[in-house]
């Protein structure tokens, strides 16, 4: 365990404290500025405050959550790490401590990356933002769309959402799943690009554009479109089988992230490090 652990920290500081790193944050901070900037506007103009409660509104919408998966994607496209370097590393702890702690480092980049953009939500939401329990009447008023869109708001808020789930329990159940499907998904790139370089964000691009394609498509398809895991409007209130539930996507995520880890496995005990 310690193995894993001090490779953990060597990814830490080669990767996670790099130029790459600041690049995506600062950007999802600037778009998600971009997208929420309208939000403060119209809170003013009405000087009505804004709940803390409103990142899963938020993250509801299939452009939005494309837009931060690219970047995600971007962010671990050199993964997994096969320069010379580990080569030596490997000898000293073994492919399965090596595979490990990349493994490990893929999914906490996954749950930072959604803490980030959970916190940005409310940092840039703050200077409107007062705490109340519900859900609140701004983010209620911004659920019609054609207010929406006569206030030049991108976003879309579900009114579904705020109708039929807790803010509370709403918000901690996005920040799991969403956690789980980015670092899923992050160990998808992981394993794919062990076989073909470069092939995991192609495929990564692929399931972020077809998040887009199931809006027109029955409601089944969400099932199959881990994107449309993180949105909280496609989970059924009631008992909608054609919508998903929650047992369904943490059972998937777990037997999926068992999957690609076996994969990645398999696939980096017949290469050849450091060429």
């Amino acid at each position: 365990m310690s193995s894993i652990r001090n490779f953990y920290r060597y990814l830490f500081r080669k990767h996670f404290l790099s130029a790459r790193t600041a690049a995506v944050l600062i950007i999802s901070y600037l778009l998600m500025d971009m997208f929420l900037s309208p939000v403060r506007d119209f809170a003013k103009s009405v000087d009505v405050s804004v709940s803390p409660w409103g990142a899963p509104l938020v993250l509801s919408g299939p452009y939005i959550v494309m837009v931060f998966m690219l970047l995600y994607f971007f962010w671990i496209s050199d993964f997994p790490v096969t320069d010379r370097t580990q080569l030596y590393i490997v000898n000293r702890i073994g492919i399965g401590k090596w595979i490990g702690g990349q493994t490990l480092y893929i999914l906490s980049t996954g749950f930072f990356y959604i803490l980030h953009l959970w916190l940005g939500i409310n940092l840039l939401l703050l200077p409107v933002m007062k705490y109340e329990a519900g859900w609140g009447k701004v983010f209620g008023t911004l659920s019609q769309p054609q207010i929406s869109a006569d206030q030049g708001i991108l976003l879309e808020i579900p009114y579904r959402i705020i109708s039929n789930y807790d803010p509370l329990t709403t918000n901690i159940n996005m920040l799991l799943i969403c956690s789980l499907v980015t670092g899923v998904i992050g160990v998808l790139v992981l394993s794919l690009n062990a076989y073909l370089r470069m092939s995991g964000i192609v495929v990564g691009t692929f399931i972020s554009f077809f998040c887009l394609a199931t809006r027109y498509l029955p409601d089944s398809w969400h099932k199959l479109s881990p994107l449309d895991w993180m949105q909280i409007d496609n989970y059924s209130s009631s008992i909608n089988k054609d919508l998903l539930s929650y047992p369904y996507v943490y059972i998937a995520l777990s037997l999926l992230l068992i999957l690609f880890t076996v994969v990645s496995r398999y696939r980096v005990e017949k290469m050849e490090l450091g060429r």
